[in-house]
C-alpha cells in the first residue's frame, strides 16, 4: 500500500516540482473519483505503465482502489484484465513448420503411409478446393489419408468377390456332368486345343488376365466345338472337292463359252 500511495503522490506532483512552490495537498490526497495509476482511467481503459498498449511488459495486476465501491473495482478489474498480454505476444514467433501451412501455389506435399500410392489425378482436381478451404499440408494429408485407405478397402472388397466367383465357376466346370469330373481333362485339352488353333493373342491375354477362362459356358463351347473337331471323319471330307475352272469361265461365269468365234 506504501508503494501504491507513493506512486500517485508522484504522478500528481505539481508542475514546480518537488522543491517547488504550490498547494501540494492534492498530491497527498487524490479525489475520490480519481484512478490509481496501476488501475484503469475510466475513459479509455489505457494501463498505467508503457504506452498504453495491453502486450507492454510492464502490465501488472489490477489493485482495488478503496475510495471505490466493490462494484466499481469488480468493474475497473474486468477492464483491466482485457489488457493482460496474452502468452506468446512478447515472444518472437518462430517459423511454421511447412505441414501447418496453406501452400500459397496450391501444391501440397501430402504425406502418406508406406505402402500406400497416390493418386496424382485425384491430387490435382482437389487441390484447388482444399486452398479454397485453406487446408494446410497437414490437414491434406490427413484427408488424402482417409480416402486412400477407403480405396484400400474397395479395391480388398473387389478382390476377395472377384476371387469368390472365379473359385465358384471352377467349381461348377469340375462338377459338369457332362464335361467334367473323369472327363475333365479330355475337356481341358479339346477346349485349349481350340483356343490355340483359332484364337489369337489378346484372346488368349484376356483369358488369363481378366480371368473369363474359367467361365463355365465358354468351357462347355469350347469343349464341344473341341469333340466336334476331333471327330474321325473332318467337316471338310464331307464336301466334294469342285472340279477346277478355266480362267475365262472364273471371269466370266460358267455359262460363258470358253472360245470365241
Amino acid at each position: 500500500m506504501f508503494r501504491h500511495l507513493m506512486m500517485n503522490s508522484v504522478a500528481f506532483a505539481p508542475e514546480g516540482g518537488a522543491d517547488g512552490g504550490g498547494d501540494t495537498s492534492a498530491a497527498d490526497t487524490p479525489a475520490a473519483d480519481a484512478p490509481l495509476l496501476t488501475g484503469v482511467s475510466e475513459g479509455d481503459g489505457s494501463t498505467a505503465e508503457g504506452d498504453g498498449n495491453g502486450a507492454a511488459s510492464g502490465w501488472q495486476e489490477y489493485q482495488p482502489d478503496a475510495s471505490k465501491s466493490d462494484e466499481e473495482n469488480a468493474a475497473a478489474k474486468a477492464e483491466h484484465e482485457k489488457t493482460k498480454p496474452k502468452e506468446g505476444d512478447d515472444k518472437k514467433q518462430e517459423p511454421k513448420d511447412p505441414a501447418d501451412l496453406v501452400p500459397e501455389d496450391g501444391k501440397y506435399d501430402i504425406k502418406l503411409e508406406d505402402g500406400i500410392e497416390l493418386d496424382q489425378a485425384l491430387l490435382e482436381r482437389a487441390s484447388p478446393v482444399m486452398k479454397e478451404l485453406g487446408l494446410t499440408n497437414a490437414q491434406a494429408s490427413k484427408l488424402a489419408g482417409v480416402i486412400a485407405e477407403q480405396r484400400k478397402i474397395e479395391h480388398d472388397a473387389l478382390s476377395e468377390r472377384q476371387q469368390k466367383i472365379t473359385s465358384d465357376w471352377q467349381q461348377e466346370i469340375r462338377t459338369d456332368k457332362d464335361f467334367g469330373g473323369e472327363n475333365l481333362t479330355a475337356s481341358l485339352n479339346n477346349a485349349n486345343r481350340v483356343i490355340a488353333t483359332f484364337g489369337d493373342d489378346a484372346l488368349k491375354r484376356d483369358l488369363v488376365e481378366i480371368g473369363i477362362g474359367n467361365h463355365p459356358g465358354l468351357f462347355r463351347l469350347l469343349a464341344r466345338v473341341g469333340n466336334a473337331l476331333s471327330d474321325d471323319k473332318p467337316a471338310s471330307s464331307e464336301t466334294a472337292a469342285a472340279p477346277p475352272v478355266s480362267p475365262e469361265q472364273a471371269m466370266y461365269g460358267a455359262t460363258t463359252p470358253t472360245t470365241r468365234g
